[in-house]
């Protein structure tokens, strides 16, 4: 059983005036009451069989809440996306305001009105639904509560479609949610018969042959003596058009929707304006409207859309990366909107200078490399073909013979009774002997760069060093390498004389090959590009 509020006689109801159910009404309950079309659960009043499916605007799970406490009613949106309104203005999120008999609620889709009446009347619907009724007797749906009088109660109700009017406002959310039906109703002589019945010829509606029905029931609905105003509200989305403005600009197409969420019909028309330059229009506009609606008004029943396009510059403005192209004005009896359009483009990279801070050593090492080594490819090519097959022979056996010596580190050692004979392939002797090998190297190279006034180009040192690493990757590639080619040859590799051999004919092959891979160049290597002595 509901609470009863307020004072002993009188108690709150919220009767549905716009929705699929308009006249039903429901009782809230003392403390919090949840409105919305997904409770979940939670006490209050699910308005989900009220929503048309077709509405523009669509209630959340939980919309606001109703505070029934110490006999008077206050409502409080719970941060719903879309946004509660009472009399037509919106509440801030988390304020609690009061509500007065008479006021109106819009959620989504769907008002409800605010009344007070007596406690005698009949139970409205509470929420949630009363319990169903004794297997003996079959329910009967319990009557409406009583209208007031400011708007007229019907002699009779008008029923249409599963619609009940019952007093002239009733006529206002069923045109808004069946304008269909209800012109069907006036062009086949159906309301003309009902206002016939109950003595009201003087509301009769003025049916012109070839005329526009639409037009006519908007015209008979002004006429009704209803106690609230009957007018149209004008709702376009989006508020603002902002587009991505591509280089070299071109055309693009958006769309306007214009949405009547008031009672009767909405007439509108649509114009550009210029930016900076309210009122006057383009002589070339970058805004064009569709021309079967940018020419002259038109109607909304309950929503148009209205297709645009938009010549985005080539250049962009001074002003910034956004440019404001203009904006499309909608005028109508119920309401006027501006809708600004701007076009965004992608901020420009910043170019941000190159410092060239004061030279480190190790820019210096690097300088110095390559200062002395030029491309290898050049290099390569300027060989003449029997130069290159002997330096890669020369290479390749001298490599072998550093490998060769390194055996002899561990004789020299005293340790040559445990380590085997000094031809055997040992990695660390390899490594310290081509280490050090390349440590000359590198240092020799640095003292290449030395310079006519006595300076060196580069550090000794730090040559040496960098030529010691190589030397050692070079020994653990060799080691494998080594390994790869000599073990298949099995006793025929332990002389040492063919073994040398054997590798200078590997580099031969090698040069040879650099003559396919990189060709020998006719222009001999010029004096100018060799390193300064």
């Amino acid at each position: 059983m509901p609470t009863p509020a307020g004072p002993a006689k009188e108690r709150w109801i919220l009767e549905i005036v716009r929705g699929l159910e308009p006249g039903r009404a429901f009782e809230p309950r003392s403390g919090e009451n949840v409105l919305g079309n997904a409770l979940a659960g939670a006490s209050g009043l699910d308005l989900s069989g009220q929503e048309p499916a077709a509405s523009p605007r669509r209630m959340a799970a939980r919309q606001a809440c109703v505070i029934l406490s110490g006999g008077g009613l206050s409502i409080r949106d719970l941060d719903s996306p879309g946004g509660t309104f009472v009399n037509r203005q919106r509440l801030f999120t988390g304020q609690a305001r009061p509500l007065q008999p008479g006021d109106l609620i819009q959620l989504g889709g769907v008002q409800l009105e605010v009344r007070r009446v007596a406690a005698s009347t009949p139970s409205a619907t509470p929420s949630p639904s009363p319990s169903p009724p004794s297997p003996r007797t079959r329910a009967q749906p319990a009557p409406p509560p009583p209208r007031p009088t400011a708007g007229g109660a019907l002699p009779a109700a008008f029923t249409m479609g599963g619609a009940t009017c019952r007093t002239w406002d009733d006529f206002l959310p069923l045109a808004a949610q069946r304008w269909g039906q209800l012109r069907d109703a006036l062009t086949s002589g159906q309301l003309t018969d009902y206002l016939r019945r109950i003595g009201r010829p003087d509301l009769l509606p003025s049916i012109v042959p070839g005329g526009d029905p639409d037009e006519q029931l908007d015209a008979w609905l002004g006429r009704l003596p209803a106690s609230q105003p009957g007018e149209p509200e004008l709702d376009v989305h989006p508020a603002a058009i902002v587009v991505r403005a591509p280089a070299g600009g071109g055309t693009i197409r958006q769309t306007l929707r214009v949405t009547n969420v008031g009672f009767r019909l909405l007439r509108s028309q649509v114009s550009v304006e210029a930016p900076g330059t309210p009122g006057v229009g383009l002589a070339r506009p970058r805004i064009r409207v569709a021309p079967g609606i940018g020419g002259g008004p038109f109607a909304t029943i309950d929503q148009t859309d209205v297709p645009i396009e938009i010549d985005l510059p080539e250049e962009p403005s001074r002003g910034g990366t956004t440019e404001t192209l203009g904006a499309v004005i909608v005028r109508s009896n119920g309401g006027v909107r501006r809708i600004e359009v701007r076009a965004e483009r992608p901020p420009r990279a910043e170019v941000i200078p190159a410092t060239y801070p004061a030279a480190s050593p190790l820019a210096s090492h690097a300088a110095t490399a390559a200062t002395l080594v030029r491309p290898m490819g050049d290099r390569l090519a300027s060989q003449p073909p029997a130069r290159r097959v002997a330096v890669a022979a020369i290479a390749f056996m001298i490599f072998r013979g550093l490998v060769l010596a390194s055996g002899l580190l561990p004789t020299i050692l005293g340790a040559g009774s445990t380590l085997g004979h000094w031809s055997e392939l040992r990695l660390a002797g390899m490594t310290i002997v081509l280490g050090a090998a390349g440590a000359v190297v590198g240092a020799g190279v640095a003292l290449r760069g030395r310079r006519g006034d006595g300076s060196t180009v580069g550090d000794v040192l730090p040559m040496g060093f960098a030529g010691a690493i190589l030397g050692v990757f070079a020994a653990a590639i060799g080691f494998a390498l080594i390994q790869c080619v000599e073990l298949p040859l099995g006793g025929w590799a332990s002389s040492s004389a063919a073994v040398i051999c054997l590798w200078g004919v590997l580099g031969a092959a090698i040069g040879l090959l650099s003559l396919i891979v990189v060709p020998a160049s006719s222009v001999p290597s010029s004096p100018s590009m060799e390193p300064t002595r």
